[in-house]
Order: C-alpha cells, then sequence, then structure tokens
C-alpha cells in the first residue's frame, strides 16, 4: 500500500469497487455481510476488510460446467 492509498472507502466508492449499485452496498452492510465501521456519522469500509471480503468468496465460489468460478453468496448476483 503506497502512502497516498486510503484505507477507508465511503460506500458509492465501495459499490465502484464491487461494480454495483450504493444500495446494494448499504444493504449489504445493515445485513452484516459487508465489513464496515462509523466515523461519527460517517460509515466507511475498510479497504483492506473489502479485499478480504472478495477475495473470501472468490474463493468460496462453486465452479461452472467450463471450470471457471461462478458468482455466490448474500449479495453477489442478487
Amino acid at each position: 500500500m503506497n502512502q497516498h492509498e486510503r484505507l477507508l472507502l465511503k460506500p458509492d466508492e465501495a459499490a465502484h469497487v464491487l461494480g454495483c449499485g450504493r444500495t446494494k452496498v448499504y444493504a449489504l452492510i445493515a445485513d452484516g455481510v459487508l465489513p464496515s465501521l462509523r466515523l461519527g456519522n460517517s460509515l466507511r469500509v475498510p479497504l483492506r476488510a473489502l479485499s478480504q471480503w472478495i477475495d473470501e468468496r472468490a474463493a468460496t465460489a462453486p465452479r461452472n460446467s467450463e471450470g471457471t468460478r461462478r458468482a455466490r453468496g448474500p449479495g453477489v448476483g442478487t
């Protein structure tokens, strides 16, 4: 990580990283699926936790008939 890389993302920034909508990120946070924290009134998604969350889901995604992984799990493709 370089010195200019932010450690915390706003929900809309996390949505951009995930390729989904902001509303979906808020729903994942509300359901306790996506890690987050509060700084006063601001909601933030830790970049490291988001990266780990993605890696965990990618590692457990079932393979389709071509042997490639399919997205699955809460909030992925729903």
